[in-house]
């Protein structure tokens, strides 16, 4: 964000996801500033020439084209988390009597199942190929970990 224009109720910004992005502007009844993580694409060896995310609009837009475009050849393809950076800022808090806020391998890999799910639908429907020519990997003992074991079985 580069100008909180408060009595306005307006705010200046400069996307991220791609440099040299415009400056946009938006009006707002009521702002939430979340100070969401950096995603460091830029430290995963190969991800600018041969990676996708479905991170952000812009990303996702980039991994659609060979699908639906053209270019997309079936596979093999590899969906996964990378290791988590969280920091120790929470070290120490506790949110709930007795309790914690726990250190994760990976962050939120909820988007890794729905990715692999919709990957699998369109792999059967779209590029006649097959589920089978997906791997699924994390940085933790299983997928989705974070969610419990229970709800891992339950899929």
């Amino acid at each position: 964000m580069l100008v909180l224009g408060v009595d306005a109720k307006t705010v200046a910004f400069r996307p991220t996801e791609r440099p040299g992005e415009e400056l946009q502007k938006l009006s707002y009844d009521y702002l939430v500033l979340a100070m969401g993580a950096h995603l460091a694409y830029d430290r995963i060896e190969g991800f600018a020439a041969h990676g996708h995310t479905v991170s952000d609009l812009f990303h996702g837009q980039r991994l659609r084209e060979p699908l639906f475009e053209g270019g997309y050849k079936g596979g093999p393809d590899t969906i996964g988390s990378a290791r988590f950076h969280q920091g120790d800022g929470a070290e120490g808090l506790q949110p709930y009597p007795g309790g914690s806020i726990p250190y994760a391998k990976a962050a939120c890999e909820g988007p890794v199942r729905e990715m692999t799910t919709v990957m699998a639908s369109y792999l059967k429907m779209e590029a006649n190929s097959s589920p089978s020519r997906i791997t699924v990997f994390t940085p933790e003992e299983s997928i989705a970990a974070d969610a419990g074991e229970n709800n891992i079985k339950a899929s």
